[in-house]
């Protein structure tokens, strides 16, 4: 037998360590409050506890006993908890990530743990995966593969059961999502069962896998930092921006007091909309901003940055400026505009006069 498993035995494996990151399976089901809110109650057993979402449309705002708390939409579809008993409302809106216009469907909920060990291994073996597969360096890619390999022998699969399949094939599209109908039935649940793998098999195979990779490239130091770009006038009106601006902001706070990481935000505008919303939500983005956590972006909007005048940069400025001082006691030190496509010539004057200390943009064209 081959001491290097193929990319089709690796990516299945891989599936099966995402399934088993689903622990503990409880569906729910949705109560109708009416006008697209629906609600749902939870006895969450630990910190690690999740509300899953799956085969919903539409994006909506989620309270947890009755504050803002995150959001789902393309792009969450995992909820928070903490352990206790709670009241989960969902407030749906028939916009989809870009704009289209869906008919509301809350989906089906399900509350789970996680074991973010396992999901982990996942996120780094699917990485891997992606390089070993997109390089043209075979020396590169027998490594990844013989890595890969090492690590996932730390956790042999045992089983999984019907609905941690499920759960994975639909969030994941895993490589047998196609044929979920098919795959995953209810005979499965008088076969398999969720496996008793501990969190410390697949911590000990993501040490593997670091440590087999450890060496490569050059030494350095990457920062990332968190950023929602949000545009204030797309393909939607401005009260669904407004709404969108209050899911960000509420799924930002919770994941800061959960993980450590660093965020800027743009925009005046969308704080004054927050301010203006929810001023206990923005009292918690203020305490972040005094840490040091939050950073605040300079311009009253992101605005495009060939048409604008002189004089209308200086009141993107001026107007932002004025408000931070007044809201959170300083002003931005950082122009963020990462989805113009050329800049004005104007803007490093006028920046540096208005206190911008650094300007930060990302567009590829």
């Amino acid at each position: 037998m081959p001491s290097r498993r193929s990319f089709n035995e690796l990516e299945l494996r891989l599936a099966y360590v995402a399934a088993r990151s689903f622990r503990n399976i409880r569906p729910l089901k949705w109560d109708s409050v009416g006008g697209n809110r629906f609600r749902v109650s939870v006895d969450a057993v630990s910190d690690q506890d999740q509300l899953v979402v799956v085969d919903y449309r539409g994006s909506a705002l989620v309270r947890v006993d009755g504050k803002p708390t995150y959001a789902l939409d393309s792009y969450h579809r995992f909820i928070p908890l903490t352990r206790g008993s709670h009241v989960v409302e969902a407030e749906f809106t028939p916009y989809a990530a870009f704009g289209e216009i869906v008919d509301v469907n809350p989906g089906e909920p399900y509350l789970v743990t996680r074991s973010y060990s396992a999901w982990r291994l996942w996120a780094y073996g699917r990485v891997i995966l992606d390089l070993a597969r997109a390089t043209g360096d075979d020396a590169l890619r027998d490594t990844l593969l013989n890595a890969l390999t090492e690590a996932l022998k730390r956790v042999p699969f045992t089983t999984v059961s019907r609905l941690q399949l499920m759960l994975a094939a639909k969030l994941y599209g895993l490589p047998w999502g196609v044929r979920i109908g098919q795959i995953v039935t209810e005979d499965l649940g008088n076969v398999f069962a969720e496996d008793s793998t501990s969190d410390s098999a697949f911590d000990d195979a993501l040490g593997v896998l670091r440590g087999l990779l450890g060496g490569f490239g050059k030494v350095g130091v990457v920062f990332g930092v968190g950023h929602a770009h949000i545009d204030a006038a797309w393909l939607w009106p401005f009260e669904e921006s407004r709404r969108k601006v209050l899911r960000t902001f509420a799924t930002v706070v919770t994941l800061m007091k959960r993980f450590n990481f660093t965020y800027v935000q743009s925009s005046a505008l969308y704080y004054q909309w927050l301010l203006e919303d929810d001023p206990q939500l923005f009292s918690e983005v203020r305490r972040l901003v005094d840490e040091g956590r939050w950073i605040l972006g300079a311009g009253w909007v992101e605005a495009d940055a060939n048409m604008l005048s002189g004089e209308s940069w200086a009141r993107q400025m001026l107007y932002s400026q004025r408000f931070y001082k007044r809201h959170f006691g300083k002003y931005a030190e950082v122009l963020w505009l990462p989805d113009t496509f050329g800049f004005n010539q104007t803007i490093p004057q006028i920046a540096k006069q208005s206190k911008i200390k650094a300007f930060i943009s990302f567009r590829v064209i």
